[in-house]
């Protein structure tokens, strides 16, 4: 899917909890990672005369009609509620699947809803004495490995595949309760369920995460995204959209103005490599003259903010050359005009690359007039994650002007691939008495320099360009979304934002179909929440 913006765990249970004085929110967690066991034990409660049990780190059925809720020590549910799990290798007639509001009152009561492969057929039914009743059966396309959710808001019931509404119902029967699984058992015991995740809300609506029709949204009844002027970021392009072959400078809001380079240099849209999707911008850089270099000076402009964030994804390979020193790439830059030779401005430079392409060498730091270059502490030597040869990379840059001018809370951080390479959050990046704003910030094509021996191909896909560090990013842990924790990165495409709200168009850059997203949502550069995980769609 082409997107462009145009400017103007673990651990075996794992319990997140969000709260104020006003709302209440709550996400708890089971990867069933652990040893084997007959019931589930730990954190959860045989609900019906059976339990369910866990194998190789699943659970799998025991004997006829088995429930389990979960029911931490420390937590208690609210009447809202949800639940959801993956529903894995599901067999004919081995209803699985998820429970709300469950009880053992009675030789078990609450709300279940189960997939039968056989039929095709979500059955959503009231437990009631340890026996069921079915009061809706929505037919759906079952793949192994999706994900089956059941919510429960006062009267309402309405059940999900993947994030996707399939059917709702109403039944006031029981009011309360605790989510949990549940298992009816064929002669197979073939069904399998993994990651389960249960959420407890409040005032009508159950916080976490849905994907549902290409959104992805988060919401937390008791706020704290705070507010983003312009919802959108200022820029993003993953260029599936663009005709191969075009140059980038012929597209808005592209330009290399400094001073506008030969044709022949220019990076153009090209499908030979793509991080998403099937496109990607690439840049060929040959071998020069001693002392001599190439420089597209890429970027767009009038960004007139105080701030700047950037992201993207960069790859590079070497196509002729020993790569004994290599040249030097000239990563991103950005700052007040003029291009280029501009100041206050950042700027990031990883120079020379052993034969097997890992960086050998570093030169990064911002700039003000009076003040000069600040530089990173590893000047000259690797940095903690360099740009290395043969494989994708996620760029991260934050810069902020110091406000008021002169004060000593302007900042210059970057990363790769999640781990820091610049961190300045306290410095001075706009001297006393200067007006300037970022004008500009370039791509990852600002140049090459002294690349006398070897030639290279640099892509750069999904580049993210915004005037505020807020954020969503989906990564694949849900202990902390940066190494080393994270290694897999999908910034998100904002389309509205508000405290207790955000929708974004969802982006799913590198991730598998079918696999598990970790969303979190940052309100600045080093500051974030996790806020739920969801199944991307199979393809």
């Amino acid at each position: 899917m082409a997107h462009v913006l145009r400017k103007n765990g673990t651990a075996a249970f794992i319990a997140l909890t969000l709260a104020s004085a006003t709302a209440h929110a709550a996400v708890q967690v089971d990867n069933f990672n652990r040893a084997n066991a007959t019931p589930l034990g730990g954190n959860w409660e045989t609900i019906t005369a059976n339990g369910l049990n866990l194998a190789s780190n699943q659970v799998t059925g025991s004997t006829g009609l088995a429930v389990s809720g979960w029911k931490a020590a420390s937590f208690a549910f609210a009447a809202d509620q949800s639940s959801e799990v993956k529903v894995l290798v599901p067999g004919d007639y081995d209803d699985a699947g998820i429970g709300v509001r469950l009880s053992s009152t009675g030789g078990g009561q609450g709300y279940v809803a189960q997939y039968r492969a056989g039929d095709g057929r979500v059955y959503v039914s009231r437990l009631t004495a340890g026996a069921l009743t079915t009061l809706i059966a929505p037919v759906v396309s079952w793949t192994s490995g999706d994900v089956l959710k059941l919510t429960v808001t006062g009267t309402m019931l309405e059940v999900f595949r993947n994030g996707v509404s399939i059917g709702s119902t109403t039944d006031s029967t029981h009011a309360s309760g605790q989510p949990g699984l549940v298992y009816q058992l064929d002669n197979l015991n073939v069904t399998r369920l993994d990651d389960w995740q249960g959420q407890d809300g409040s005032s009508g609506s159950v916080d976490g995460v849905v994907l549902s029709g290409g959104v992805l949204t988060i919401t937390k009844t008791a706020g704290g995204f705070g507010t983003k002027s312009m919802a959108a970021p200022f820029h993003y392009q993953d260029y599936d959209s663009e005709v191969d072959n075009t140059r980038i400078d012929a597209i808005a809001p592209y330009e290399a103005p400094d001073p506008a380079p030969s044709a022949s240099i220019l990076p153009r849209i090209s499908t030979d490599r793509a991080h998403n999707g099937t496109k990607a911008v690439k840049q060929i850089y040959p071998v020069v003259l001693p002392d001599q270099g190439t420089f597209p000076k890429v970027g767009i402009s009038e960004l007139n903010s105080l701030e700047l964030y950037v992201s993207f994804w960069g790859y590079w390979e070497r196509t002729s050359g020993s790569g004994d020193y290599g040249g030097i790439f000239k990563l991103v830059r950005a700052g007040s005009f003029p291009w280029y030779h501009s100041s206050p401005a950042f700027y990031e430079s990883h120079g020379g690359h052993d034969s097997s392409g890992v960086t050998t060498a570093n030169d990064t730091g911002f700039n003000t007039p009076l003040a000069g270059t600040t530089y990173v502490p590893y000047l000259g030597d690797p940095p903690p994650q360099g740009f290395d040869a043969g494989g994708w990379h996620f760029f991260e840059y934050y810069y902020r002007l110091s406000n008021p001018a002169g004060s000593a809370n302007g900042a210059f951080q970057s990363t790769i691939n999640g781990t820091k390479n610049a961190d300045f959050t306290a410095n001075t990046t706009r001297d006393a008495g200067s007006s300037a704003l970022i004008d500009y910030t370039m791509t990852l094509f600002d140049g090459m320099d002294s690349n006398t021996d070897d030639a290279y191909e640099v892509f750069q896909d999904e580049f993210y360009v915004d005037t505020s560090p807020k954020k969503v990013i989906v990564t694949n842990s849900s202990v902390g979304p940066r190494a080393p924790n994270s290694s897999n990165f999908a910034i998100q495409i904002p389309i509205s934002w508000s405290d207790t709200k955000i929708e974004a168009t969802f982006n799913q850059s590198g991730f598998a179909c079918g696999s598990t997203g970790h969303v979190w949502v940052f309100t600045a550069f080093d500051t974030y929440t996790y806020e739920g995980q969801f199944t991307l769609p199979s393809c």
